[in-house]
């Protein structure tokens, strides 16, 4: 038996980002900055990824990873009950027109003022 045909989980690479600190007492950590959270520590900056990197690959080992879809309330923005509501007003486009000549008077108003 190969080894594909012993482990029905084929493997791919997978890029996580990193954060590498050194801590106060010298020490460093490595955090992974996403959903994974996972976090080594380690004497040398080295130590503390590879570290993380063995937890990281570990814990898919043992488990996996799947999108999981959950509904959630939709929170209704109260002027969103006004949209379209004139859209088939025969005077809203010349209500429109009449807000912009009334922008150009105080945009020209603004200038002659300076």
């Amino acid at each position: 038996m190969t080894a594909t045909q012993s482990n029905p989980f084929h493997t791919q690479g997978v890029s996580y980002s990193v954060l590498v600190e050194q801590q106060p007492d010298q020490s460093w950590l490595a955090t992974t900055l996403n959903r994974l959270d996972c976090q080594a520590k380690g004497s040398t900056r080295q130590q503390a990824v590879h570290r993380l990197q063995q937890m990281i690959e570990q814990r898919l080992a043992n488990g996996e990873i799947i999108q999981l879809k959950v509904d959630v309330p939709v929170l209704s923005h109260p002027l969103l009950e006004l949209t379209g509501k004139y859209e088939d007003d025969p005077m809203f486009e010349e209500m429109l027109m009449e807000i912009e000549r009334e922008r150009c008077k105080e945009a020209a108003q603004l200038l002659e003022d300076q």
